[in-house]
Formats: C-alpha cells, sequence, structure tokens
C-alpha cells in the first residue's frame, strides 16, 4: 500500500472533508497510472477477461459494441466500461455524482451521460455521498454499513433526480442494440433489474454485482429472464441471454 494511500486511509477517520480531499487525490493518481499502463481498469481485471472473451469467440461487435454503464462512477479508475471505450465502444454512462459525470464528458466524449439516479419510479431521491466515492448510493442501509465498517466516510446527503429503466433508454438512438449493461448500485441492483423493461431492451450480456446483499434477488431476475451466468469474480458476476447464447 502506497503512502498515500496510507493517509486516504486514516483520513477517513479524521473528517468528511479531509477524507474526501485525500480519496480525490489517490483516485486521481491511480487513475493516471492505469491509463498509463494501458489497462486493465476493473477491480478484479473483469474488464479484460470480459473483453478478451468477446474476441476470442470472434463476436462481430467485439470492437464496437453499445453499453448502458448504471452506477458508472469514475471514468476510468475501477470502470467497468473504459477497457471497452478504448477498444472502440460507445454507450450510455448513468452516474449521479455531478463531478464524476462531469469527468465522463471530458474524458469520454463518445458517450452519452446522464447525470441521474435510476430506480423503479422517477422522482427524486435521497442519495448519500461517501468519501471514497465508490460506496455512495441511494441505499441508506448500504452506506451506513459500509461506513460502520471503516470503508467510507459519509460526506453529505442530497436529492438526486431518479428516472426509471425506461426513461433513460430513451436516451439510446432508436435501432441501437445495447450489448453489454453494466450496474453497480450498491445494493439496489435488483431494484433496476426487476423494473427494467425486458421486452423492449434485452442486453446481450449483463454484470451485477455478485456479492451485494441484493445478489440472490438479482441472480433470479435474471435467471427468470432467461439469462445464464457465465463468468463470476469476488464483485461481478456476467450473465449472457438466451438469444446471444444460442447465437454463439
Amino acid at each position: 500500500m502506497s503512502t498515500l494511500e496510507k493517509l486516504a486511509k486514516s483520513a477517513v477517520m479524521i473528517s468528511p472533508r479531509t477524507a474526501e480531499v485525500v480519496y480525490r487525490l489517490v483516485i486521481l493518481y491511480r487513475a493516471r497510472q492505469a491509463a498509463k499502463q494501458g489497462g486493465p481498469f476493473g477491480q478484479s481485471a473483469e474488464d479484460a477477461w470480459f473483453l478478451g472473451w468477446l474476441r476470442d469467440a470472434k463476436i462481430p461487435w467485439a470492437e464496437s459494441g453499445f453499453y448502458i454503464d448504471i452506477g458508472a462512477n469514475h471514468p476510468v479508475f475501477l470502470s467497468a466500461t473504459y477497457l471497452l471505450y478504448k477498444a472502440g465502444w460507445r454507450g450510455l454512462t448513468v452516474e449521479p455524482i455531478p463531478s464524476l459525470s462531469s469527468l465522463h464528458r471530458r474524458l469520454r466524449p463518445r458517450d452519452t451521460r446522464l447525470n441521474i439516479g435510476v430506480g423503479a419510479r422517477n422522482g427524486t431521491q435521497s442519495f448519500w455521498e461517501t468519501a471514497p466515492d465508490y460506496f455512495s448510493s441511494f441505499s441508506d442501509k448500504a452506506v451506513a454499513e459500509a461506513e460502520a465498517n471503516g470503508w467510507c466516510r459519509i460526506l453529505r446527503e442530497r436529492q438526486v433526480q431518479v428516472m426509471t429503466p425506461s426513461e433513460i433508454l430513451q436516451h439510446v438512438h432508436h435501432g441501437v442494440r445495447v450489448n453489454y449493461l453494466s450496474i453497480d448500485t450498491e445494493g439496489l441492483d435488483s431494484e433496476i433489474l426487476a423494473s427494467w423493461p425486458w421486452d423492449q431492451c434485452q442486453p446481450d450480456m449483463v454484470a451485477c454485482e455478485a456479492s451485494a446483499v441484493d445478489a440472490s434477488d438479482a441472480q433470479k431476475i435474471l435467471a427468470t429472464q432467461g439469462y445464464t451466468m457465465v463468468k463470476k469474480f469476488p464483485v461481478t458476476a456476467f450473465w449472457q441471454s438466451r438469444e446471444f447464447a444460442n447465437r454463439n
């Protein structure tokens, strides 16, 4: 662990403001290091596995697919889709933290970005920002548990606009097929999957949290929709649709 990362861990216990500043420095440093190395960027190199798996299978859109990244967080650091972006993909990123959404606009200009949350109902909901920011969530239970375990410090609570999955799909150009749906919402993956309009959009591949409190519910929803798991990492699981599996 670097000196900067040790300082960040200690900062969590000092004050919210100190934690926020130090963690932003850590993430900036680690994002630059990852970008220099060319990836992988995912927490467990799951992005490298996914892209390699598509290439090995000679999937036509392996270099030009379309993703929806819900809970996109940082555009580079621990990103589920940045390696795909570098390979030639584009997509729709959904991130409720304004500063991170602005970074997406600057660093990933091919993407469409939405600075909102996603849920079963539209409107506004309470959102808790944390340091580090990847523990931020609309779930007060998930955030409180993370802080109690010393993983983060709650910075602020604010009201954030929330759209349903059907509404965010209106920002995908007509005729564009969604090849990959990535959901990382710290405890609310199953809510999004339960309200997903499967008859309107059935992504070829879906990735969601494998270790979250609602992971079993998410798995049941995907299985009901005909998806089968193809790979499980400590944090993320990948599922393929029946149609995609049959085509390949």
